[in-house]
């Protein structure tokens, strides 16, 4: 400011002097009495009132400005410190947060860079890449955070290592080193990739040599090769040398490198791969290493080779005794308690434990005289049975007193064809199907076509199981004058029949056929009831079908706005809340999952894993032939019937012939397979004899005389039929079948063999593995 006024005076007086006039022969100045008198005044405003206040107020705007800087930079100090905090590091928090914010700083003009160094400190963790992502939002705010901000955060949470005077040496001292080895490194790869293309260029021409005859003349070029590549040998192994003992070089590191080099002082030809397994260059198999690198040189422990020996003797002290034969990591990611292990000749066995449920953990049972009266039609619809099951009881009311659509998952045997029938009574009773009113004298229905909106539709997977699902909702229906009929391809009904009756049983693709022409007039527009079994079909090659009539059904509810129930009936699903999204179903009132804990009858399971002759096919057949064998003997010595499933309609024959043949040389067929005289066993397969040899199954007729039968979709609906009535009497023991049984077909068996767990699709034209559903 001083300078400034100085300035102006000096114009002034300059300006002055021009305009002045002559009087009287003397200098006379009209104005620069006036003007100094002007620029006094002035700096003494200026200097002596102004400025302080001036610079009183600048003062005071940059102390504000300062203290809000100061105030959010402490902000993201904390906010940084606590979000390093979170990430699983063997480095303090302090430290870890040093390292943090040292990679951001250094990777100002690239960020490339920064991302490196990051990704290396935080790892890969779930926590640590959420974290990583978070510090990298804010890393423009983090620039603004200094290492005594950090400390200050540090000291304020309590962390002890913020106040070692130190702690920041050794964090920079950590950085340097960690550079220091990833320089050592390189250098040591960059050493050997020269070394290799010296040696190259050498082998070259020494080739040349040997193509010009025995008395060739080496040129001074030559020579010179030659000791540029000694020379470079001689410099690689000083680099590796080094790098190896600052600790630079992983265990892979090194052996690749001593390879290099040793085949870079062989000399006998330029034939040998300079890299053993593979080709490229040096720094191409160092970039191959770099993430196992990365993985050394971090601070996580990560193997053997990342943790000190503290780490070691913790996860020693973890470790289960030696001979244990359960495994279970506390998670319940692993086999469940109880579950063993044997070894034996040729083949491994793992037997895990029935899942079992308390029974003060399950719903009290339901008694139906209470829940549906005595005397009404919906009791009648379960003649014979008294109460439902926990499983049952828990979806009683969802199912019989609401209108809300349901997805059940439990698994087989559970009971939820009975929960159908609830769903199936309970729209009866709500749409005027049953009840006194609707009945004549001799208690029949009239038998008028059903109108809109009343018909139930029951969606089953095989043609065999609606079969039996027509049979038993006729044998319990049938007193209340309901029609039932099958709808399959193997069942073809008229238009009349398909609308007179009141329940149509049919299979996904057929429904797919009658519904895709819609209008009011169709047989699709008649349902109001759609029930779906096994609805986790949906991850099969069927799911389409089964997608295509749950989305038509969907729509003609949306376009027409008439209400159409959706009950779908399924196994076990890991995804369970996805299917039920899918067929709209809600969540918190229509939802039911039930584990494998709620079987009526606990599973044990077996695993057996053949590991002789595992590459040859048929010594391999004939090891799980002998080892099923020994299943099924051991169930039938304890009075028991066996199913051995198999993935071939041939293999049903082949496996009951092999069975057959190994009982007939062991001395067992008649004792264990086919009854001695006067046995429970023996009558019962008398009762057959003739159904059995009208037959015209050859291979049925067979095997009945060794009391096994077969069963597939191959095969005749009547001999499908015989099969499973004689297996149902105890006629045969054992029976040996396709997938079509698994399917809910109900049949007594206290033990199943899956033989094989290879199913091979024609489609792809090799073998897949079974489904876990299967």
């Amino acid at each position: 400011m001083e300078s400034i006024l100085t300035s102006l005076e000096s114009a002034g007086f300059q300006d002055t002097l021009q305009e002045n006039h002559r009087f009287d022969g003397r200098l006379v100045d009209t104005s620069q009495e006036s003007f100094l008198a002007f620029s006094n005044a002035l700096r003494q405003f200026v200097l002596e009132d102004a400025l302080p206040a001036a610079t009183a107020a600048a003062t005071s705007a940059t102390a504000t400005s300062s203290a809000a800087s100061k105030s959010s930079s402490n902000a993201t100090a904390t906010w940084l410190y606590e979000t390093c905090s979170r990430v699983p590091s063997p480095l303090p928090t302090f430290q870890f947060s040093l390292e943090v914010l040292s990679a951001i700083s250094a990777g100002l003009h690239d960020e490339s860079k920064m991302q490196s160094s990051l990704f290396e400190l935080f790892g890969e963790g779930e926590q640590s890449i959420e974290a990583l992502f978070e510090v990298m939002g804010r890393a423009v705010e983090i620039r603004s955070v200094t290492d005594e901000d950090l400390k200050n955060t540090a000291e304020s949470k309590g962390d002890a290592t913020a106040s070692s005077p130190s702690a920041a040496a050794v964090t920079n001292a950590s950085t340097q080193n960690h550079d220091r080895l990833n320089q050592l490194r390189a250098s040591a790869y960059e050493a050997a990739d020269l070394a290799t293309a010296l040696r190259t260029d050498l082998h070259s021409l020494t080739d040349n040599y040997s193509s010009r005859g025995t008395h060739s003349v080496t040129r001074k070029s030559d020579k010179d090769a030659e000791k540029s590549y000694k020379r470079a040998i001689k410099q690689a192994l000083t680099a590796v040398s080094k790098a190896r003992e600052a600790g630079a070089l992983t265990e892979s590191d090194d052996i690749f490198l001593k390879s290099q080099l040793s085949n870079n002082n062989n000399n006998n030809g330029g034939d040998n791969q300079f890299i053993s397994g593979g080709g490229g260059s040096a720094m191409e198999q160092m970039m191959l290493r770099n993430e196992e690198a990365a993985l050394f040189h971090s601070h996580q422990a990560r193997g053997l080779d990342g943790m000190n020996a503290q780490q070691i003797q913790s996860m020693k002290l973890n470790l289960a005794p030696e001979g244990t034969r359960e495994y279970d990591d506390k998670l319940h990611r692993g086999l469940p308690p109880g579950t063993e292990r044997e070894v034996k000749a040729g083949y491994e066995k793992v037997t895990i434990p029935a899942p079992t449920l308390e029974k003060s953990m399950l719903r009290a049972r339901i008694n139906l005289d209470e829940a549906l009266g005595s005397d009404t039609d919906e009791r009648m619809a379960f003649a014979g049975t008294n109460s439902l099951n926990p499983m049952q009881s828990t979806v009683f009311d969802a199912a019989h007193n609401s209108r809300e659509n349901l997805l059940i998952c439990a698994p087989t045997g559970a009971g939820k064809t009975n929960v159908a029938m609830l769903t199936v009574v309970s729209h009866l009773r709500d749409v005027g199907l049953i009840g006194a009113a609707y009945y004549d004298d001799e208690h029949h229905y009239d038998g008028g076509p059903v109108s809109t909106g009343k018909k139930i539709v029951y969606i089953a997977p095989m043609k065999a199981l609606a079969q039996e699902v027509v049979e038993k909702f006729s044998a319990k229906l049938k007193p209340l004058g309901i029609i039932v009929k099958e709808l399959t391809g193997d069942m073809q009904l008229s238009r009349a029949e398909a609308e007179a009756a009141h329940i149509l049983v049919t299979t996904p693709e057929k429904w797919d056929v009658v519904t895709r022409k819609g209008g009011d007039g169709s047989l699709g527009s008649t349902c109001g009831l759609l029930i779906i079994d096994e609805v986790h079909l949906l991850a099969d090659e069927r799911g389409a079908v089964i997608e295509s009539v749950v989305a038509r059904l969907h729509r003609w509810v949306e376009s027409s706005q008439r209400q159409v129930r959706l009950v779908g009936l399924s196994a076990t699903l890991p995804n369970y809340e996805d299917v039920a999204t899918f067929l709209r179903v809600d969540k918190g009132r229509g939802l039911f999952y039930f584990g494998p804990e709620h079987r009526p009858v606990p599973l044990q399971q077996t695993f057996i894993g053949v590991t002789a002759h595992t590459k040859n096919r048929f010594q391999r057949e004939k090891k799980m032939n002998e080892i099923c064998y020994d299943v099924v003997t051991d169930a039938l010595r304890n009075g028991y019937q066996v199913m051995v499933f198999v993935h071939s309609r041939k293999g049903t024959g082949t496996t009951a012939k092999a069975m057959a043949e190994h009982a007939a040389m062991e001395g067992e067929l008649e004792h264990l397979f086919t009854g001695e005289e006067g046995t429970q066993e023996n009558d019962a397969r008398t009762q057959f004899i003739d159904k059995v040899e009208k037959s015209r199954n050859k291979e049925l007729r067979e095997h009945f005389r060794n009391g096994m039968g077969i069963h597939h979709a191959g095969m005749l609906r009547p001999d499908r039929r015989l099969t499973e009535q004689m297996f149902a009497d105890g006629a045969i023991r054992v029976l040996c079948c396709t997938a079509t049984l698994a399917w809910g077909i109900n049949l007594p068996a206290h033990t199943v063999v899956i033989k094989g767990t290879d199913v091979y699709m024609a489609e792809k034209g090799t073998t897949v593995d079974l489904s876990i559903l299967d």
